[in-house]
């Protein structure tokens, strides 16, 4: 679809924190200054519309499932068979499990406490849930690594930067007009930690028919980052759950 340009309508904005589990590494890139924003519109922060589910819906979640019982096994020559960018947007039709949050701050618990068999136990159990989770395997990778296994920190570090690299190889993210796709939000975290980015600011931008996430993060050089990142998918599947 092509996308118009223009004023960006900037609709809400949260201040923050810094996300500080291990990143998985990728170039830097530059920023560039946001585009001035009109003011938000009385209807900017109306629910989303409901729209039926796009026709390749189920087809992308069954080929995410073949898929994730395929780099289940840790066989690295499976990584090479894998779309991780149809990967990613396969797992937005598939439902989460009822554990999942419990799942997450498991392996986050396990990660602050720098317990290494607590983050191989965790992360087993979150990819077993969710085998697009870019944070579980990044910290997986570096606990196998820790106890001398090799191949496994081979395959799941680069499980993890191919799901990177299907979001940022698609766009410039700089501009409303190239942005980063991505189907869960952490997705957009993730991608600031590979930047070495610390999370300062996000907006929601309404340009054309897409609806953006312009999160505002500073590198550790100091450099200032602005990156735009297409929600407007994942925003309308997340309306459907609610009807």
């Amino acid at each position: 679809m092509k996308k118009s340009s223009g004023f960006a309508e900037v609709t809400k904005t949260a201040r923050g924190f810094m996300f500080t589990l291990s990143c998985v590494c990728a170039s830097a890139c530059g920023s560039s200054s946001p585009p001035a924003a009109s003011p938000a519109s009385p209807s900017a922060n109306a629910p989303a519309a409901v729209t039926p589910r796009p026709g390749y819906a189920e087809t992308d979640a069954a080929y995410y499932r073949a898929r994730a019982g395929a780099l289940a096994t840790e066989a690295i020559d499976q990584i090479a068979g894998t779309d991780f960018w149809r990967f990613r947007r396969g797992r937005l039709y598939v439902p989460d499990a009822s554990n999942i949050q419990e799942l997450e701050e498991r392996l986050a618990d396990a990660a602050k406490s720098d317990s290494v068999a607590g983050i191989i136990d965790a992360s087993a159990a979150l990819l077993a849930a969710d085998q697009a989770d870019i944070n579980a395997h990044s910290l997986r990778a570096d606990a196998l690594r820790r106890t001398d296994h090799l191949t496994e920190a081979d395959f799941h570090r680069t499980v993890a930067q191919n799901l990177i690299d299907s979001i940022i190889h698609a766009g410039t993210g700089q501009t409303p007009d190239s942005p980063w796709t991505v189907y869960r939000v952490k997705e957009e975290y993730e991608v600031l930690k590979a930047k070495h980015a610390r999370f300062v600011s996000q907006s929601r931008v309404n340009v054309g028919s897409r609806t953006l996430d312009l999160l505002d993060a500073e590198q550790v050089d100091g450099q200032q980052l602005h990156v735009y990142f297409d929600v407007t998918e994942l925003l309308a599947e997340q309306a459907r759950a609610l009807h």
